[in-house]
């Protein structure tokens, strides 16, 4: 399965930089929607992968990095690749010693990505920088439930369900080697599994499950 996902990945980000000779000779195309730079900056997880033959793969190890200063880092099945991005026009063009590779991006707001490699192949994302700060209800199997505020200046406060004192506690997010998004609050650190916008699905240190649910 690694070794698969690591095949399609390729073709996803890599294989699929160049563009055949008719379409070099076609017009370039304008984005069908605004592409706005910033809204790439943050944590990524991948919801979907899609292959040109249909095969899909559902939240794959694979995480992406967008930094404010063109920085692009991103590990797939335990693989890293670190670039510099730019954007023109609807193109994600993936900078660094070799020839550049371009994605399109077909979609693109603060919290979801969809783009498409000039072979076909489509990847779904998520931007967990900007999913994670909210009000959420935290639970886990023998273990108090907790009612969290979490900022986006990373700060959060924490309520244990029928007590009245709160916990401020600091928090960060990274990618794990394996591919994953990770959150830590203090050195309490989670791995996320599965999610939408309003349900996250972590483990553990311990591999326990701990759910997320917005409020």
């Amino acid at each position: 399965m690694k070794r698969i996902l690591t095949l399609l990945f390729l073709a996803l980000a890599i294989a699929g930089c160049k563009k055949e000779k008719a379409q070099q000779n076609t017009p370039e195309q304008e984005p069908s929607v605004p592409i706005i730079a910033d809204n790439l900056i943050g944590y990524w997880a991948c919801e979907s992968m899609t292959s040109t033959t249909n095969d899909m793969y559902e939240f794959p190890d694979l995480s992406l990095h967008f930094s404010s200063d063109y920085g692009f880092r991103m590990i797939m099945a335990s693989v890293v690749y670190d670039y510099y991005w730019s954007l023109i026009g609807d193109k994600l063009i993936l900078l660094k010693d070799s020839e550049p590779h371009e994605t399109r991006i077909n979609s693109l707001d603060s919290k979801h990505m969809d783009w498409t490699t000039t072979n076909g192949n489509r990847c779904r994302l998520t931007n967990m920088t900007n999913i994670l700060p909210g009000k959420w209800k935290c639970e886990k199997s023998g273990h108090a439930t907790y009612f969290i505020d979490i900022d986006s200046s990373g700060s959060s406060s924490w309520l244990e369900e029928g007590t009245t004192e709160t916990m401020i506690i600091t928090w960060d997010m990274g990618i794990s080697t394996q591919g994953r998004i990770v959150i830590m609050f203090d050195n309490v650190l989670y791995t996320l599994s599965k999610f939408t916008d309003d349900s996250l699905d972590l483990l553990d240190s311990s591999n326990a499950h701990v759910s997320f649910t917005r409020q």
